[in-house]
């Protein structure tokens, strides 16, 4: 049914199909860069105690940290161009209408 949903917003049943896979691959991307960068710097600043004389080593930290920065921002710069896209192409609404299925329950406590 969740698919006949985004059907009636997109034309193209392919959109519908693959934007949701989509976005779910940005959110979880989204939570496994930050770990990978951690466990990748620990390892670096483990390499630097044992050989303190090595000068590319914060370079090389840097250049992680950087680059998780950047792909963590990515589905958020993507998310903010398609909602000041507005509806005004088809592949913008469907993207603003597509839910990621990923969902938190609203903070609302089930028994």
């Amino acid at each position: 049914m969740y698919i006949l949903e985004i059907s009636e917003t997109c034309n193209s049943a392919a959109l519908s199909v693959i934007l949701p896979v989509i976005k779910n691959i940005m959110v979880i991307i989204q939570l496994i860069v930050p770990i990978i960068l951690i466990v990748m710097s620990v390892i670096e600043v483990g390499k630097l105690t044992i050989t303190p004389d090595d000068k590319t080593g914060l370079k090389k930290i840097l250049n992680k940290v950087l680059a998780a920065f950047i792909i963590f921002l990515l589905p958020i710069l993507i998310n903010v161009v398609m909602g000041l896209v507005g509806e005004s192409t088809e592949f913008s609404n469907c993207w603003n209408k597509t839910d990621t299925g990923i969902s938190i329950n609203n903070g609302n406590y089930i028994e």
